[in-house]
């Protein structure tokens, strides 16, 4: 065999596995892509969750819980607290009522986290979520959103949410407009 011709194959080869080499640093493993699928599909489970009141899709609201008595959440009044899926629809007729209209929702500053097993996500975000009432503005901006989600029959849903506004926010808006 030509000594130049076995040192251009080996040079050749050489170079072929470096180049793969190199492209599997640079791409992300399989089960990194597949994570970030898995959080790019719960992300929008969250924003639906919120984001439905401004077309009032409720066939949309209803993909993004759990319809058991799992479901659990505060919101930023004192008085509302759901436990179950059945408390949770009677909150329909409020927001189907056409005196309420979702003005703007914005979520910011979202992070899914998933958990080991895959089966279970939650998150943690900004929320601005503007609401009417019969004309008058509600709901609130800066609320500090967090919940859980589980993976049933293969499709991500809402179990617990909780939401709150920060105490020296509230304080210092309460000092400047005396409210």
């Amino acid at each position: 065999m030509d000594p130049v011709m076995t040192r251009r194959r080996l040079s050749a080869l050489a170079a072929v596995f470096v180049l793969g080499f190199a492209a599997r640093l640079i791409a992300a493993p399989p089960e990194q892509s597949s994570a970030q699928t898995e959080k790019d599909v719960i992300a929008k489970v969250i924003k639906d969750n919120i984001g439905w009141a401004l077309t009032k899709d409720r066939a949309l609201a209803e993909s993004t819980m759990a319809h058991d008595e799992d479901l659990f959440y505060f919101w930023t009044a004192s008085t509302f607290t759901v436990r179950g899926w059945k408390q949770h629809v009677k909150y329909f007729d409020m927001w189907m009522d056409p005196r309420f209209r979702a003005v703007r929702t914005e979520v910011r500053d979202l992070h899914v986290y998933l958990s080991r097993s895959g089966d279970v996500a939650w998150y943690d975000a900004t929320l601005d979520d503007v609401v009417e009432w019969d004309g008058k503005l509600g709901g609130g901006e800066n609320i500090r959103w967090t919940g859980v989600l589980e993976k049933r029959d293969g499709t991500w849903v809402i179990v617990h949410m909780h939401a709150s506004l920060a105490a020296d926010k509230v304080r210092e808006s309460a000092l400047k407009t005396g409210k």
